[in-house]
């Protein structure tokens, strides 16, 4: 029985001076605490709301698609709302009239003899 007891006092011994051994948690941080978490601001939230919502109707008008004619569909209405986007195409065409400014003269390109 005395045996049993000194066992057990040299391992709680033993478990006490290991854990007065081990370095407080503040010597594995990497970083500095920070002193304010980030905040998602209500333009924020408003964007991100929006994005999800054109996300599902995106995912809807995906999963309508049945046949050659629905992808068709669904492609014209992405290319409308692309050329809506970025204020459409010129209504007719006109000459560009570029002018040369200069040239780089490169061994293998553009070489005219």
């Amino acid at each position: 029985m005395k045996a049993i007891f000194f066992v057990g006092l040299a391992l709680a011994s033993a478990l006490a001076a290991a854990a007065a051994d081990t370095p407080p948690a503040e010597a594995f941080r990497t970083l500095s605490p920070v002193a304010e978490a980030p905040v998602i601001t209500s333009y924020l939230k408003y964007q991100t709301e929006m994005a999800w919502q054109q996300d599902d109707q995106r995912r809807e008008s995906w999963g309508q698609i049945q046949s050659e004619r629905d992808l068709e569909r669904v492609q014209r209405k992405i290319e409308e709302d692309l050329l809506a986007m970025v204020g459409g195409l010129p209504a007719e065409r006109t000459p560009l009239h570029s002018k040369v400014t200069g040239t780089v003269r490169m061994e293998g390109f553009g070489s005219r003899n």
